[in-house]
């Protein structure tokens, strides 16, 4: 078999996900060259990937890899694979001159595991709390499934909306590959449209709110939200240095790059 297939088969056996986000997974983030495995007899029993991505740290761009879909055969844990692998990993990106490995461990265990090999809890979200307003805001907030077919709008909308500096770059395709992803793991897209067009959107699941718009358009977000969830307040990612979480661990293969302030994740509900 090959390993993207031999990949899919592991993934399944390890983690909850439905068939249709596998297969999206497998179609647009997988590439064997990005794809780290141990196999026993010709049976995969440990693989990871390490997905492309740029972080701008103060103005400059630096190369990095996402460690993703990190697991282990239930038959051969506490073996020390994963440690190997991770190990094999970090050297092979180092010769690759990536400068920045970035991962979000799925348990909180996992953060003491991963600081064995460097990494540190650097990568952060910032979350408020806010309640629902007493009373409908100004603008009209639609839930547009239709929106999804005018990525190319809210792409525009994501690059003078989001972080400029110390924050984890998306590509254009990339962004659109989030979007899709958002819809098949039953989020949504709320949408402002002014003048006919779209002029703010937010990321929404049950869980929390990331809002792409101008200061303005934050109380009519918030109120459609609470709304659409039936909540007495939102979970909202913010782009705001104030209630700051930890969501994920950085480790630098360049030892010229120093990090004084957290890296913004923004990684649209990831």
């Amino acid at each position: 078999m090959s390993k993207r297939i031999d990949c899919e088969q592991l993934w399944k056996c390890c983690f909850g996900d439905s068939d249709e986000f596998i297969q999206f997974y497998f179609e647009k983030k997988y590439e064997d060259h990005n794809t780290f495995a141990i196999y026993d007899n010709q049976k995969m029993i440990s693989v990871l990937q390490a997905i492309p991505y740029t972080i701008t740290i103060n103005g400059t761009s630096y190369s990095a890899a996402y460690i993703s879909g990190a697991c282990t055969h239930p038959q051969y844990r506490n073996q020390h694979c994963m440690s190997n692998l991770l190990q094999e990993t970090l050297t092979e990106l180092r010769k690759r001159k990536i400068d920045i490995v970035f991962l979000i461990p799925q348990e909180q265990w996992l953060y003491d595991f991963y600081s064995k090999f460097g990494f540190k809890p650097l990568l952060t979200n910032y979350i408020e709390q806010i309640k629902k307003p007493t009373t409908n805001p100004h603008y009209q907030v639609c839930n547009n499934s239709e929106c999804f077919n005018t990525k190319e709008s809210l792409y525009n909308i994501y690059k003078s909306n989001s972080i400029k500096n110390n924050c984890i770059n998306h590509t254009e395709q990339d962004f659109y590959d989030c979007m899709d992803e958002i819809y098949i793991s039953n989020g949504t897209i709320l949408t402002i449209d002014e003048n006919k067009e779209i002029a703010a959107f937010a990321t929404a699941n049950e869980n929390q709110l990331e809002i792409f718009a101008d200061k303005k358009y934050h109380e009519s977000f918030i109120y459609a939200y609470c709304n659409l969830y039936d909540k007495k307040n939102a979970t909202i990612l913010t782009q705001n240095d104030n209630g700051k979480s930890i969501h994920g661990m950085i480790c630098l293969l360049n030892e010229q790059i120093h990090i004084k302030t957290p890296i913004f994740a923004n990684l649209l509900m990831e």
